[in-house]
């Protein structure tokens, strides 16, 4: 079977409450994403972003590596005082995915970037 080609994009916000970085993602992330991820995550949290929202919108697979690396993500976040979320999951990897194996219950998943970026103002 071949995956998607990974693509990741960055959009910083500062609506209605503190500084947002908002990675959208495309493909699959797995192992051969991860350098890239985590390229895009590490500019953007050396540019002082504490706050993450990963869009899922145009993700299509996610690997045990990537599952794994949104936990390095989310640990990073936290330790800088900050908080990280996805959203726009696919309802197959929503359901087969992060509430199958609890990774809901770890990571707060909204629907769209809109209401993650609400969550942060709240």
């Amino acid at each position: 079977m071949m995956t998607a080609r990974f693509k990741a994009t960055t959009d910083i916000r500062e609506e209605s409450g503190p500084q947002v970085a908002v990675l959208s993602l495309e493909g699959s992330v797995d192992s051969q994403a991860i350098d890239d991820l985590q390229q895009v995550f590490g500019v953007a949290a050396d540019d002082g972003a504490r706050h993450f929202v990963l869009d899922f919108g145009g993700v299509t697979y996610i690997s045990s590596v990537g599952l794994r690396q949104l936990l390095e993500f989310r640990k990073a976040a936290l330790d800088a005082g900050g908080r990280m979320c996805v959203c726009g999951l696919r309802q197959d990897i929503r359901e087969n995915v992060f509430e199958a194996l609890g990774f809901a219950r770890i990571i707060q998943v909204y629907s769209d970037v809109e209401e993650a970026l609400a969550s942060f103002s709240r």
